[in-house]
């Protein structure tokens, strides 16, 4: 290389989490963020709080930034053996949706991601919708059951 072309700057990649638990999701996401290129990306996981995930991470010495976030309720309930819809946690989950998306939003744009991971179902909606508030593009990772 001569002294005019340098290096392209890896693409930093917003591994979006919903959870800050030790299951499927995080041990996957943990595998790929160690089998990528780091000349080539550079992964920051983006946690709800802290947890078993960001404990894991400070060993691996894998970069993290915790954002807080309450926790989402369960949109229904089981009566009778029958699922009914939780109206008071679906209007709890919408009211607090809006500003996480606007905070998640502005966090991308201050740390310049190029591409926002999202890792979770409800982290797939309000990650990709913060995604979209800053121009950056999103890659939902589906990994539930959805019943």
């Amino acid at each position: 290389m001569n002294e005019k072309e340098t290096k392209p700057r890896p693409v930093k990649i917003a591994f979006l989490m919903q959870e800050v638990r030790m299951g499927g999701i995080e041990y996957n996401s943990l595998h790929l963020a160690e089998a990528l290129d780091p000349s080539r990306f550079q992964v920051v996981f983006v946690c709800p709080g802290e947890g078993k995930l960001t404990a894991v991470l400070l060993e691996k010495a894998i970069a993290f930034i915790s954002y807080p976030r309450l926790p989402f309720l369960s949109t229904s309930f089981v009566l009778c053996g029958r699922s009914i819809t939780n109206p008071l946690a679906v209007l709890y989950d919408f009211l607090q949706f809006l500003p996480l998306t606007f905070r998640l939003a502005a966090l991308f744009k201050r740390e310049k991601f190029d591409l926002v991971f999202t890792k979770g179902l409800l982290a797939n909606f309000y990650g990709s919708s913060a995604g979209c508030l800053a121009g950056i593009p999103s890659v939902w990772d589906m990994q539930e059951i959805v019943s």
